[in-house]
């Protein structure tokens, strides 16, 4: 019986090893691992292959949040598809830029992005647009399957369009526009903004049109409630503090 007696011993001994390791995992598990779009600049900016050299607004947003709340972020670039799959799997923790009950049994957070399309012309060229079909009788860049977003209307105005351009890379896109090669281009704000800047454009010489309505909201969607309410109430006290209004200074948004 002693070498059973040794035996068990052993065996307990390991359990209370590997129990004592998941322990303390667990009890230092601050990481918090997102999944992110990819590349989208300047909501999602990638500036090497580490987590820890992905930035831009969106990131900066959900990563102060979570470290309000006593989190360290962790992001993951990958298609929606994907990132889906990889929450489903227990790999990561949360995915970004969701709307409510777009992906079900997942704990959302309230909103803390959002984008908003505007038909975007020089003033010199005197385009006044009033609706979606006022569109029709201009030559138009935006991004890649944007008619497939952007409604019926937009879909008939096209159709009657003497030049439409869609363009995988919105750097692209808005080149084509700046360049003179087109008199309006449709993207959101923000991206225009910031990708027209570093073009080296003065903004004041632009006319942004709001015909495509309000802007959409985003959230993030977790797997577990306990971490979409520290989420919550760090994107509450980052708000209060300035520290949103800060991010997007840093990206050149005012």
């Amino acid at each position: 019986m002693h070498w059973l007696y040794i035996l068990i011993s052993k065996f307990l001994c390991i359990g209370i090893l590997v129990s004592g390791i998941c322990l303390a995992r667990f009890a230092n598990a601050a990481d918090v691992i997102v999944g992110f779009e990819i590349t989208s600049p300047p909501y999602v900016v990638s500036i090497g292959d580490k987590s820890s050299s992905y930035t831009g607004i969106e990131i900066e947003i959900v990563r102060l949040a979570l470290q309000a709340s006593g989190h360290d972020l962790v992001a993951k670039l990958a298609p929606l598809k994907r990132r889906i799959r990889q929450l489903s799997q227990g790999k990561i923790d949360g995915i970004s830029t969701v709307q409510l009950d777009q992906v079900p049994g997942l704990h959302y957070s309230e909103n803390y992005v959002g984008y908003h399309n505007f038909a975007i012309s020089h003033h010199r060229d005197n385009i006044i647009l009033e609706s979606i079909s006022d569109l029709s009788g201009y030559s138009i860049s935006t991004w890649h399957s944007a008619r497939s977003h952007l409604g019926q209307e937009f879909m008939d105005a096209i159709q009657k369009s003497p030049g439409y351009f869609e363009l995988v890379k919105q750097k692209s896109q808005v080149a084509m526009f700046l360049k003179g090669r087109v008199k309006v281009t449709v993207i959101d704000k923000i991206i225009f903004q910031y990708l027209a800047k570093r073009a080296g454009a003065d903004l004041s010489v632009f006319r942004y049109s709001p015909i495509f309505g309000g802007g959409t909201k985003f959230r993030l969607g977790f797997a577990s409630a306990q971490i979409r309410d520290g989420f919550n109430r760090g994107l509450a006290t980052i708000k209060a503090n300035g520290t949103l209004r800060g991010i997007y200074s840093r990206f050149g948004i005012e």
